[in-house]
């Protein structure tokens, strides 16, 4: 765990961590509009940045992938969302995440830890200007080379 940050609670609610027994990584749930702060604060990269800890990282997803999916149901997906409450009550399955593409969002120490984006899924909305999306991000220490935390949230952004 990066000295930088420590949280460890557990996935009964959202904004909760856990290093469970059956995970090599923390796994974070965010819920919609809170900050986190390795994706909104640190520095951004271009999406083809660090092609070396992108192959790595890509490498390691499947396995990871697997072990994220049975925590993060329909379910929590709809306790971390915040807004469109009676729209999200029809969602019922979260894709796979094994499908999803991964690519540098931001870095932080000039690379020595940087972390990667993916979208899940597009999410109801209330709005026909509002675009919501099923998040993860991927915390990655170059110097461990090594996933760290897996943060699952939902993201969203008005189009007008």
């Amino acid at each position: 765990m990066s000295p930088w940050l420590l949280v460890v609670l557990s996935l009964a609610n959202p904004g909760d961590t856990t290093r469970g027994t059956d995970l090599s990584f923390d796994l974070c749930l965010v819920r919609e509009l809170h900050q986190i702060p390795e994706v909104d604060t640190w520095t951004y990269c271009e999406p083809t940045a660090y092609p070396a800890a992108t192959g790595r990282v890509a490498a390691a997803w499947p396995a990871i992938a697997r072990q994220v999916q049975p925590h993060v149901t329909a379910a929590v997906v709809r306790r971390l969302s915040k807004y469109s409450q009676p729209q999200m009550k029809g969602y019922q399955k979260v894709p796979s995440f094994a499908k999803v593409t991964l690519h540098p969002r931001a870095q932080h120490r000039d690379g020595a830890f940087v972390v990667f984006a993916g979208q899940v899924d597009t999410l109801p909305t209330h709005s026909p200007i509002v675009k919501r999306w099923l998040k993860v991000y991927v915390l990655y220490n170059a110097a461990t080379e090594a996933v760290e935390r897996v943060t699952v949230t939902v993201r969203g952004q008005v189009e007008e």
